[in-house]
């Protein structure tokens, strides 16, 4: 892979974890998520599979918010 292209791929999947992680720790809700997809003119989102931003909010409407107890699970 390309320097350029590994780049793009990293800053893609760094934001789109960032993202995810703010939802599942209830930091902020969907909507606002949303927002900060629509807002960011410069992540190559599609250099992770996805063809639209609404394919991207579709993604992120599926992580649900964890509770206390499936954090309990899930730490060591």
């Amino acid at each position: 892979m390309g320097k350029v292209k590994s780049w793009l791929w990293d800053q893609a999947e760094d934001k789109l974890d960032s993202i995810s992680i703010k939802i599942e720790n209830g930091e902020i809700d969907h909507d606002t998520a949303y927002k900060m997809v629509d807002d960011d003119t410069t992540t190559a989102w599609n250099i992770l599979g996805f063809d639209t931003i609404d394919d991207v909010k579709d993604y992120l409407s599926e992580i649900v918010v964890k509770t206390e107890q499936q954090a309990e699970l899930v730490d060591f």
